[in-house]
């Protein structure tokens, strides 16, 4: 851990119920679920050097509780170190190991992030299967699996229907994490919040709407949540926060400092998982190039920035990198590719409201929240 700073609630209470634990095995659970804390905070090695400790001790001797808590953590540290799609497996083995042995509030947990990874690529009857399935069988008395289905249910809304009917969802979100101390997870939804908001932000001003109000927002939500993670010390994908703000920046009409943190952070960013939103970038780096005069390579970026695109990809991410190159095609003067472009995008919009709709459709019959959690 670095030298400035403490350790968090979270790990004081898992350092504390290692010692405390009744068994070794038990223990060692509380080990892996620290690595997983970890993992999520960016540490990796830390969390790497815990499950190779543990594939030593467990391996010629296997324990199904520690099989699943090795599976879960295997899969946080490729979801989060670069976004691995070979994560799920792991998750999913975790989760069909904990289910096979009755380990109720593993197999919560394990679900929890089902729904979160289903979330991401917009699976959404999956998504509202896990989601249903951590809300029916999880612990009232503090499982950590409600934190994590509060925040992915949040995040559904708020991408479905706006933030009004996502607030009641962060907000019991909010309440676990804070009572088990899980920065991590706080961090995960100041992310999200700020990457809806720059979302919304940009989708308007593409529309050519009132942005006043969602400006207000977003600059501010991007910078919080930078400060936080410097705060807990998360480096978790860490060209999040910088291509995000690069990306509010260029709709604010601060192309220059859009373009310094695109040609510093890109790289990375693509190293990191974040190939899907390849178009989207070098499609808005096209732009800021232009809007400073730099035209050649402006046409240079909005030419790889089509040869990028990913027909089946999401339709949002389509649809912003359309959206862009729309106006850069027309700003060069190039009106047939500016109007495919536009046509594109009109397509790809209608198709992320149907995700839209079908996500509000599949929520619909959620009668029930997590609960409230227990004073702290």
């Amino acid at each position: 851990m670095s030298d400035r700073l403490k350790p968090s609630r979270m790990e004081l209470r898992l350092e504390a119920e290692i010692a405390g634990a009744a068994t070794a095995i038990d223990a060692d659970c509380k080990r892996a679920e620290l690595a997983g804390y970890h993992a999520r905070l960016g540490r990796f090695d830390e969390a790497k050097s815990t499950i190779a400790a543990l594939h030593h001790r467990y391996d010629s001797r296997p324990n199904v509780a520690i099989s699943s808590w090795v599976n879960l953590v295997e899969g946080l540290i490729g979801h989060f170190s670069d976004m691995d799609p070979a994560a799920r497996d792991k998750v999913l083995r975790a989760h069909a190991l904990s289910t096979a042995a009755g380990l109720t509030s593993m197999r919560a947990l394990s679900a929890a992030w089902l729904a979160h990874l289903d979330y991401l690529q917009a699976n959404v009857p999956l998504m509202v299967a896990w989601v249903k399935e951590v809300l029916a069988i999880a612990s009232p008395h503090g499982d950590s699996a409600y934190s994590r289905v509060s925040l992915v249910v949040a995040q559904a809304y708020h991408v479905a229907s706006g933030l009004d009917s996502a607030i009641p969802w962060y907000s019991r979100a909010r309440e676990w994490a804070g009572v088990q101390g899980d920065d991590a997870t706080i961090s995960a939804l100041m992310h999200n919040m700020a990457w809806l908001r720059a979302h919304e932000l940009r989708r308007l001003a593409f529309s050519e709407q009132d942005i006043d109000q969602a400006k207000r927002h977003a600059l501010l939500s991007v910078e919080s949540t930078g400060n936080f993670d410097f705060l807990i010390g998360s480096s978790s994908l860490q060209s999040l926060i910088p291509i995000l703000r690069a990306q509010v920046l260029s709709v604010l009409g601060r192309e220059a400092e859009a373009l310094v943190l695109y040609e510093r952070h890109l790289a990375s960013a693509l190293k990191e998982g974040m190939g899907r939103l390849q178009a989207d970038l070098m499609a808005d780096i096209a732009w800021c190039q232009l809007i400073l005069g730099q035209t050649d390579r402006a046409a240079e970026s909005a030419v790889a920035a089509e040869a990028s695109i990913d027909p089946v990809g999401h339709h949002d991410d389509r649809a912003l990198a359309h959206s862009r190159l729309a106006q850069v095609f027309r700003s060069l003067g190039q009106s047939a590719g500016a109007t495919r472009h536009q046509a594109l995008a009109d397509t790809a919009w209608a198709g992320h409201a149907s995700l839209r709709k079908r996500i509000l459709g599949g929520l619909g019959d959620l009668t029930v929240q997590p609960p409230v959690p227990p004073a702290v």
